[in-house]
């Protein structure tokens, strides 16, 4: 089964230094699971990665990532009893003189 995972910082609803993090309100379309969502709202400014002049592109007021996290779990029939199991272990005893 597929399981969605929402970390603990994303449930509680964590804000700290202009950084938020948060669970979707609403399933995303098309996978019908809520996403975990990450904004920053710290002005970030890129312009000092090029070197000439000043591009306002790479000004932003602010950051959001949104991603699914999810757990995948394969259920199967196991067999613990070491009596009837195909074990590869072998048990060596020696004799007792």
């Amino acid at each position: 089964g597929v399981i969605e995972n929402f970390p603990s910082d994303f449930r509680k609803g964590t804000n700290f230094a202009g950084k938020r993090w948060s669970v979707s309100d609403m399933d995303l379309p098309f996978v019908n699971m809520r996403g975990n969502i990450y904004t920053d709202t710290n002005a970030t400014n890129a312009t000092s990665l090029i070197t000439s002049g000043t591009d306002s592109n790479l000004i932003m007021s602010h950051y959001e990532e949104m991603g699914i996290w999810v757990r995948f779990y394969v259920v199967y029939r196991y067999n613990s009893d070491l009596a009837t199991r195909v074990n590869d272990i072998v048990k060596v005893q020696g004799l007792l003189a």
